[in-house]
């Protein structure tokens, strides 16, 4: 673990109840007067704090000092994934940001299974445990995106699509930063007409990809 996320982190003395108490004390087994490195993942800085004083519900903690150490990624990317499982979104989650994409938006295609219900705040959390153990020092923006994808289309004309009709050719995904990836079963031939105008890729290997494995394989080329 590179450090401890703390929502209050910056003041300079902190009270740590509920879930953030139980994730420091019960399950990294923190006890008094020990030091711990925080990050509240909103500015650049990293925190340290001692815990003066421990009791079954509650704590506090007094800053020690704080130093300025950015730990983000070079590139802005950014992922647009027609929607899937909500399993598979919360196991992806810690590589995307570890990856460092910046923002995902997901979007409901046609061969999106319906009425799937994506818990953002259990999303973010898992994100910020992705944080704790990577140092990241930004989080990745989760969102559930409400524009259809025509509309989607024809307000990003920079958007890569990642589909088996496209070119294999690694450029598209060195010189772009939005990226979009269909759900289990691909694109329909309707939503294909909506490409017009817009890069594809497609990975040489004829290997079929999963829609997570996808992802991360676009994600991962890209960011170098």
């Amino acid at each position: 673990m590179q450090f401890v996320y703390l929502e209050d982190c910056g003041k300079e003395v902190v009270e740590i109840r509920g879930e953030q108490y139980n994730h420091i004390f019960k399950a990294r087994r923190k006890k008094a007067n020990d030091i711990i490195k925080c990050r509240n993942l909103k500015d650049k800085n990293l925190y340290s704090y001692a815990i003066t004083s421990i009791d079954r519900r509650m704590a506090i903690l007094k800053m020690l000092d704080s130093i300025s150490l950015e730990v983000k990624p070079k590139r802005e990317l950014e992922l647009f994934w027609c929607g899937v499982e909500s399993k598979t979104i919360e196991k992806t989650i810690p590589i995307l940001n570890e990856i460092g994409v910046s923002k995902l938006s997901i979007l409901m295609c046609q061969r999106s299974q319906k009425n799937i219900i994506y818990d953002l705040d259990r999303l973010k959390r898992i994100a910020i445990r992705s944080c704790e153990q990577c140092g990241r020092s930004d989080l990745i923006e989760i969102e559930v995106e409400k524009r259809c994808l025509k509309e989607l289309l024809n307000n990003h004309n920079d958007i890569v699509v990642v589909d088996f009709e496209g070119e294999n050719r690694v450029e598209l995904l060195k010189e772009n930063s939005r990226f979009l990836i269909g759900c289990e079963g691909g694109f329909s031939d309707e939503e294909r007409e909506l490409f017009s105008g817009h890069k594809r890729y497609k990975f040489g290997s004829e290997i079929i990809l999963r829609s997570e494995s996808a992802a991360v394989a676009t994600l991962s080329m890209a960011m170098f």
